[in-house]
């Protein structure tokens, strides 16, 4: 049968597994990749238990580089025990993928310890090679190797289609620039620079930072606090100025410093080994925007009053952006990513979404799993196995209240108050 024989045989019959999945497989053997997870979902939704049909669709995600997709199936079916060695090659190739070659190996021979017959020369000799390439720093002194690479994690703007408005600002900001530096430069405008992120807790600034790297197909580099503080008197200055400085001997680069509020804290509030710390990087910072226009640094805060006046002034932070929490087609898309490997029936996605305003992250995180604990204790009284519904998803939202309304509590008074150079107008904006 072909697939139009196909489609007409399930317009009579949709739930006819058999069916279904012979659709699936002659969209794959087209490499009609889209068509063909549609379909894998479909049959996922009729028969939950069948593992294989998730095996399956996780190949397909990581054809389309939906690596985020693929890593929450193959954890599943890793807690579920289902065909280890082929779930752990998988787990490598997706972080192959991504450049993540220490992950690719520890899976890949943990695979093999399962069963010594899927050994692949070629593709060992594949994983060193990119261990090779991803050698980016000298190793004296320190060692960065935990936390500079190129960019392994393949997060593109596509696959965060719910953050709309804030890539529009964004492109705007760095992408097109970086794409048509011609047009910018004839109005004098730095295509590189610093950019200020500022939002409410989980709201997710570390996707947004990544899917800037990769859509500028620039290396990555995420710095913590823990990268930079040391113990010993002008260590943690002496890091900074080494980050820097091969950050921009391998430019393009993006700096991605996370929780910046940590390490450019108010001096007249800080130790002296802090103020040094700050007067470093501020010292960088003047550099870059004067000797460089290949470095993109992004400062990334949940609380942005506590960063020292000298880091906000409108000449070093030309690109300031407020993200503010997920709007309801992105929590529609938020629901619909957490329950892709849940046991559910008939959710309406739409209703979720807008009983959730101002709804974060990790505010939904937390409903999805409150309601899993209250399935499953109900499972085990009656020893059913019950589905996940729309319902119970409500019940468990009318008892929790989002965590950014507090965090705007304490911005919008900020905002109010303390609103130098028009920094918080965004926040006044914001409808609570």
């Amino acid at each position: 049968m072909n697939i139009d024989e196909i489609k007409r045989a399930l317009s009579l019959s949709p739930e006819n597994i058999v069916l279904r999945e012979m659709l699936a497989k002659s969209y794959l053997e087209k490499w009609n990749y889209e068509e063909a997870e549609k379909e894998y979902k479909k049959l996922i939704d009729l028969d939950p238990e069948n593992y294989e049909f998730r095996l399956v669709l996780t190949s397909i995600f990581i054809k389309e580089k939906k690596y985020n997709y693929a890593d929450l199936i193959l954890d599943f079916l890793i807690d579920k025990n289902y065909k280890l060695w082929e779930i752990y090659l998988l787990k490598s190739k997706l972080f192959k993928e991504q450049w993540n070659y220490k992950e690719a190996n520890s899976y890949y021979y943990k695979a093999v310890s399962l069963d010594s017959s899927i050994e692949d020369e070629e593709y060992e000799s594949d994983l060193q090679e990119i261990k090779k390439e991803k050698i980016l720093l000298d190793s004296d002194a320190y060692d960065y190797d935990d936390y500079i690479f190129y960019n392994w994690e393949t997060i593109t703007f596509d696959q965060i289609w719910w953050m709309e408005k804030l890539k529009e600002q964004i492109k705007l900001k760095i992408i097109y620039p970086f794409e048509k530096p011609e047009i910018y430069e004839k109005y004098n405008k730095k295509i590189w620079g610093w950019l200020l992120l500022y939002w409410p807790p989980w709201c997710g600034k570390t996707l947004i930072a990544k899917a800037v790297a990769w859509e500028l197909k620039s290396k990555f580099i995420h710095i913590g606090l823990t990268d930079i503080l040391d113990m010993y008197v002008w260590e943690s200055e002496k890091k900074l100025e080494k980050i820097f400085r091969k950050a921009r001997e391998n430019a393009p680069t993006v700096i991605f410093f996370d929780e910046i509020d940590a390490l450019a804290s108010k001096r007249s509030e800080t130790s002296g080994s802090i103020r040094h710390i700050i007067n470093q990087l501020l010292m960088e910072l003047d550099w870059i925007s004067s000797k460089n226009d290949k470095l993109l640094v992004i400062w990334a805060t949940n609380t942005p009053w506590y960063i020292d006046s000298a880091f906000k002034r409108p000449w070093r932070f030309d690109k300031i952006i407020f993200v503010s929490p997920p709007d309801k087609k992105a929590r529609e898309e938020i629901f619909k990513i957490k329950l892709s490997d849940k046991l559910t029936k008939d959710i309406d996605y739409e209703k979720l979404a807008k009983k959730t305003e101002h709804f974060s992250w990790a505010d939904i995180d937390l409903v999805i799993e409150n309601a899993l604990e209250k399935k499953i204790e109900e499972s085990l009284k009656t020893s059913i196995i019950l589905p996940l519904e729309t319902e119970d998803l409500l019940k468990e939202i009318k008892k929790i209240k989002p965590t950014t309304l507090e965090w705007f509590s304490i911005a919008k008074n900020y905002a109010t108050y303390a609103n130098e150079w028009w920094f918080y107008d965004d926040i006044l904006k914001y409808k609570i």
